[in-house]
């Protein structure tokens, strides 16, 4: 979980490469990590309004093809 921990710390801090591991995690999952695409789908989010980086915006619309319909990533 020391691991998590630091990606989850660098990725809060903005780091690109943090970012798109975290979301693989989220929505993959592991052994100790329950797949939540939620949270996946709003770090994404989060991070194309925060940093115009071509590797996040490409993320971004690779996810939300891959888990149609966006509307159960929604908040309700």
């Amino acid at each position: 979980m020391l691991g998590l921990n630091l990606i989850e710390r660098a990725a809060t801090a903005g780091y690109v490469t943090a970012i798109l591991e975290l979301v693989k995690l989220l929505e993959n999952g592991t052994a100790d990590i329950v797949p939540d695409l939620r949270r996946a789908y709003r770090l994404l989010a989060g991070a194309i309004t925060d940093h115009s980086d071509m590797k996040l915006h490409e993320a971004y619309l690779s996810f939300v093809e891959r888990n149609q319909p966006l509307s159960t990533l929604l908040d309700s």
